[in-house]
């Protein structure tokens, strides 16, 4: 079975994927912008780290005319040299997309 057809955005996110190494000495941030595409409005209505260990997530609305667009910064709060993962979980008010999932990948590394 084949299957044909145009696919349609739902939103800009921009990354889609978030990022970032450095040492345990310098502050990690990142920030995670989501626009709605006009032909499907919808409202973020929180945002939140799935496990929350080792990185702060904050959401921002703002508007330009009709157009709504939000930021997430990510904020990382882990001392520790290592890797780690989490999920940002951006929960909608759309039916179509109810949740978006942002995946968070961090290197952090000690200087002697």
């Amino acid at each position: 079975m084949i299957i044909a057809g145009q696919v349609e955005s739902f939103a800009k996110i921009d990354p889609r994927k978030v990022s970032l190494s450095g040492s345990t000495d310098q502050e990690l941030k990142a920030k995670v912008t989501i626009v709605p595409d006009p032909k499907y409005v919808f409202k973020v209505l929180e945002a939140k780290a799935e496990k929350g260990e080792n990185i702060r997530v904050k959401l921002q609305e703002s508007k330009n005319g009709s157009a709504t667009a939000y930021a997430i910064d990510v904020d990382n709060t882990k001392k520790n040299a290592g890797r780690y993962v989490d999920k940002i979980i951006v929960k909608t008010d759309s039916a179509t997309r109810p949740e978006i999932q942002i995946d968070c990948l961090w290197k952090l590394v000690r200087i002697p």
